[in-house]
């Protein structure tokens, strides 16, 4: 066999190795975007009684907007991913 068809191999698993990282982000990413903008949207936290905990200027609802914008900016830039 000739050397060509090795090289091909070797460049083809040094690309799946860069799409590992930007695949394996994508699901804690959706993970974060999801748990953030479900908790701090007030017709979510009204729904389920979380007013007292939740209310904006809380640490949690700051945390949560935090996740949010976590994820958001994830799938924002996915194309440089």
């Amino acid at each position: 066999m000739s050397d060509g068809g090795g090289s091909a191999f070797a460049v083809a698993q040094q690309i799946g190795k860069s799409l590992f990282l930007p695949i394996a982000v994508l699901p804690f990413a959706g993970v974060l975007l999801g748990i953030g903008a479900s908790f701090s949207n007030p017709t979510t936290i009204a729904a389920y009684g979380l007013e007292s905990a939740l209310h904006p200027g809380s640490a949690l609802f700051s945390f949560m907007l935090i996740l949010s914008n976590v994820g958001g900016a994830i799938f924002g830039n996915l194309p440089l991913i």
